[in-house]
């Protein structure tokens, strides 16, 4: 019926272990309550669509997927292989060749132009209700663009018309889903008051570190983020509204667990106003002390004070728009 092909997966993410290869990944499960292929017969093809998969990024698919729900591909009590994946097909899913089913396998497979299609086909006839969880793993080397990557699943291949015409097709009209965001992995700090007055009277201190080195460190499985280094560039607000001064990068590459620091005065000019600290590494905590190394009459005093931590506004939750939440001291 070619009026309906379109199905629309549940999608979750997730990190899984595909036979010690540990990576987040992207579940893509088609075999819910309300969408199940039941009795799916030899031949029958489903086909991943992921769009906007940013550049540095690298999927990895199943070379084949169980009859049972099992998570991993090739698993299951019986080990048979009841769908596997199509290489070299033609865009609308037909054509191609069929792999030979591996156990545990992951098959690399590059983006072209940030889209990606993985096609599977059914080849063994399943009496039961075909309900694969189809885990998709993401690698990365820098580097890496930001971006957000949908997904979408139809029956295949997709018409009219196919590359063959006497070929079955289904409706191209599909549902697509975010299913992961790309982020930048960076921190960000604000000091919301920062004072430097020129005559001596007032200047503000930072001290900035990188705490992605800690006691523990990496753990099997990727529970912990490991040691990252990155710059740390504050820029600059005036209170009144004039002319900011320049962006100043007061660290390059900074190590996990090292500290730098900055002065207000080092600007020469006065300034009154707020910084936010970009860091290029996870982790980062500012803090921040006004001082009046000249005191009048008044006497000298100083106050220190916590840089409030910004959530990355590059890194929103699936279907979340990016925003700004601060916490005092995290």
């Amino acid at each position: 019926d070619p009026t309906s092909g379109t199905v629309a997966p549940s999608v979750t993410f997730l990190t899984e272990d595909y036979g010690g290869v540990t990576a987040p990944g992207i579940d893509l499960v088609f075999g819910t309550a309300d969408d199940v292929f039941g009795g799916a017969v030899q031949g029958t093809r489903f086909m991943i669509t992921l769009t906007g998969v940013p550049t540095g990024i690298s999927l990895w698919a199943p070379r084949s997927l169980p009859a049972s729900a099992s998570n991993l591909p090739g698993a299951g009590a019986s080990g048979t292989a009841t769908m596997v994946r199509v290489v070299a097909s033609e865009p609308d899913g037909s054509g191609g060749a069929i792999g030979t089913p591996v156990r545990n396998q992951l098959d690399r497979i590059d983006a072209a132009g940030g889209t990606v299609n993985i096609i599977y086909e059914v080849v063994a006839a399943a009496t039961n209700a075909v309900a694969p969880n189809i885990n998709i793993i993401m690698t990365g080397a820098a580097p890496i663009a930001t971006g957000q990557i949908r997904a979408a699943l139809n029956l295949a291949p997709i018409g009219p018309p196919t590359v063959s015409g006497a070929r079955p097709q289904f409706a191209g009209g599909r549902s697509d889903k975010a299913v992961a965001n790309i982020a930048a992995c960076a921190s960000y700090l604000l000091f919301p008051w920062v004072v430097f007055t020129g005559d001596g009277a007032y200047d503000t201190g930072m001290a900035i570190a990188n705490t992605s080195a800690d006691p523990t460190g990496p753990q099997p499985g990727g529970i912990n983020t490991p040691p990252q280094s990155g710059d740390v560039t504050l820029y600059f607000w005036r209170k009144d509204g004039g002319t900011n001064p320049a962006p100043q990068t007061i660290a390059k590459a900074l190590p996990a667990g090292q500290t730098t620091t900055f002065v207000a005065s080092s600007l020469k000019d006065p300034f009154l106003g707020y910084v936010i600290a970009v860091c290029g590494f996870p982790f980062g905590h500012g803090f921040g002390f006004i001082t009046n190394p000249s005191p009048g009459s008044s006497g000298q005093f100083a106050e220190g004070f916590l840089a409030l931590s910004l959530l990355n506004p590059r890194a929103p939750s699936v279907g979340v728009p990016p925003v700004f939440i601060e916490a005092n001291g995290f």
